[in-house]
């Protein structure tokens, strides 16, 4: 029975009637068996794998200190106990422990391309908290091109089945070890996706983006990750529309999961391409057949996928032919690589820029030149920069031009010309600049 619980009978004796001895035995056998409720507060609450040096910061929740004699940490191949002996973790504290793969044999590293890490309780014989990161879980893993990042939890919540891995972790661009996390949720399934994946040799990758909404949204201050390196983002995604971005830095084929951040930190999206952890037999056919990953239809599937499994494979994300900035053919209903006849994507406006008073000529190109027609086209959407539609011209099959007169109550600014097909995709789209 704990000491503090003992004195308590010893040093009130004198005020009450004695307590028969098969009561006090009763009351310590159950104080014996009652578990160490405090071990459960403590949480894994940021890492940092990518480093030579990896560290592991532990927090505690409270109500009680706790003794870190009874606590363990393990990975694939790996098992730490105890964390330290003769020590505790106060209430409220952030302890953070660093090993390496120098140290004793039981001190392996985490697993730096994916790994299942576990906090576990020897009294409990229980995992009481645990993360699922990188190749082998939802949570992505920090950058070793970005230094202080780590592998953060965002929820103070703890997740012994690892369920929630995509939810509660995330990344922090600057890391907090030692101290309280300060890192936004993810907020997976965003406005933006990522929605093909174009493989090439020695790590050319091609990423496109899609926007699922009818605005614009600019993308100064988005990024792409992977476990290796960070590549930062600009440009215009236009209603409805796709933007491909090359990201050779990625070192993409040292783990197969390339993860959405916007300019708050927060994650947007992610998708995985290995078969299992460390197996990329698909991707490596997806290469050699000159396939990509797509989404189909455009953005559909989960936002929370770290492998072939988990994004839907063979479903709503599917290897086809590359359509880099256009939409993915998919096999519902098209056949594979064949899109529908469209108008051309591009558009020729003049004069531009015009005044509010001038009437704005648009023209679809084709190859270069403006000697294209409109064909199997439902409109063409005039759309402000907050993404408003504020005209709608329907040009007739086989037109060559049409005109937009902006008007003396159209306030100056950027606009952008879409044209809207019958099945309600969004051709990639021009500026237009009306000037007073």
């Amino acid at each position: 029975m704990p000491p503090t619980r003992w004195l308590l009978f010893s040093h009130f004796s004198h005020l009450a009637p004695p307590i028969p001895t098969t009561i006090v035995l009763a009351v310590m056998v159950a104080a014996m068996a009652m578990p160490p409720a405090a071990h459960t507060s403590v949480l894994l609450n940021e890492l940092k794998i990518q480093d030579a040096v990896q560290s592991l910061e532990l927090r505690n929740t409270g109500p009680g200190r706790v003794a870190l004699d009874d606590l363990g940490f393990r990975g694939v191949g790996f098992s730490i106990f105890p964390l330290a002996t003769n020590d505790t973790l106060e209430v409220g504290e952030h302890r953070l422990l660093t090993f390496t793969a120098s140290g004793p044999a039981e001190l392996a590293t985490i697993r730096n391309r994916g790994d299942c890490l576990e906090l576990f309780d020897s009294n409990l014989d229980a995992v009481i908290d645990r993360v699922d990161c990188g190749d082998s879980g939802g949570a992505p893993l920090d950058i070793e091109a970005e230094f202080p990042s780590t592998l953060a939890r965002s929820t103070p919540v703890p997740d012994p089945g690892g369920t929630n891995s995509a939810a509660f972790w995330t990344v922090d661009f600057t890391g907090t070890l030692g101290a309280p996390n300060a890192v936004p949720p993810p907020m997976l399934g965003g406005d933006v996706v990522i929605n093909e994946v174009i493989p090439g040799p020695d790590d050319s990758v091609r990423v496109e983006l899609f926007n699922r909404t009818g605005t614009p949204i600019d993308l100064l201050g988005w990024s792409l990750t992977s476990a290796i390196c960070h590549v930062h983002l600009a440009g215009i995604l236009l209603p409805n529309g796709y933007r491909v971005f090359p990201v050779i830095p990625l070192v993409f084929t040292f783990n197969l999961t390339v993860y959405l951040f916007d300019p708050n930190g927060e994650r947007i999206d992610q998708m995985g391409f290995s078969d299992a952890p460390g197996d990329q037999t698909t991707y490596a056919q997806v290469l050699g057949n000159g396939e990509s990953f797509q989404r189909f239809p455009d953005g559909a599937g989960p936002n929370d996928g770290y492998d072939l499994p988990t994004i839907d494979f063979g479903g709503a994300v599917q290897a086809n032919p590359p359509t880099p900035g256009e939409p993915n053919a998919g096999v519902d209903g098209i056949s594979e690589g064949e899109a529908p006849a469209r108008s051309p994507i591009r558009l020729v406006v003049r004069p531009n820029p015009a005044d509010s008073r001038t009437e704005i000529v648009l023209e679809p190109a084709v190859g270069g030149t403006a000697s294209g027609t409109f064909r199997n086209s439902e409109c063409i959407e005039i759309v402000d920069a907050m993404g408003r539609i504020v005209d709608v011209l329907a040009p007739a099959p086989g037109a060559r031009l049409m005109a937009w007169l902006p008007g003396s109550g159209r306030p100056a600014g950027m606009y952008f010309a879409v044209v809207r097909w019958a099945d309600g995709a969004a051709a990639e789209a021009v500026k237009v600049l009306v000037v007073k």
